[in-house]
């Protein structure tokens, strides 16, 4: 995986079906189909990085979930994101309770901090957006692995 540059926005995949083909896990060394959980981890990680270029989070934000000062205007969401690499993720729905821990985790760490909280509703929202437009294949891929 691969960090933004300070100031230097991820780039989406974009929603062609062929471009998630230049996944790391969709091209196997074996030439074989990539195994389903690596599909499956995948795409949600391009979820997250589709989600961090729907708009700007700002730097407490970014410091309160990633405890990294190099990123002034990404919100690269490191334990989604490693977690996704390790394979972790068998399901949509443990994905989400994690994704839900974020927003809950910026409003005990700042109970007052307001704007906090809504930078931290508002990644929740449109990293929410983006699954629910890959809803399908992900579903499909959560079905060959259970």
């Amino acid at each position: 995986m691969t960090a933004a540059l300070p100031n230097q926005r991820p780039q989406p995949l974009g929603r062609a079906p062929n471009l998630l083909a230049r996944l790391p896990s969709m091209m196997p060394a074996n030439g074989g189909p990539p195994p389903p959980i690596a599909a499956f981890n995948d795409m949600l990680y391009d979820a997250i990085q589709r989600a961090t270029t729907v708009e700007s989070f700002g730097r407490k934000f970014v410091r309160v979930l990633l405890d990294d000062p190099q990123y002034d205007n990404v919100y690269y969401s490191s334990p989604l994101s490693v977690r996704c690499g390790q394979r972790r993720y068998r399901m949509l729905e443990r994905f989400m309770e994690d994704v839900w821990l974020l927003s809950d985790t910026a409003k005990h760490m700042f109970p007052v901090d307001k704007a906090l909280h809504d930078q931290a509703a508002a990644f929740v929202s449109a990293l929410s957006n983006v699954l629910r437009e890959l809803k399908v294949p992900l579903r499909a891929l959560q079905g060959q692995l259970t």
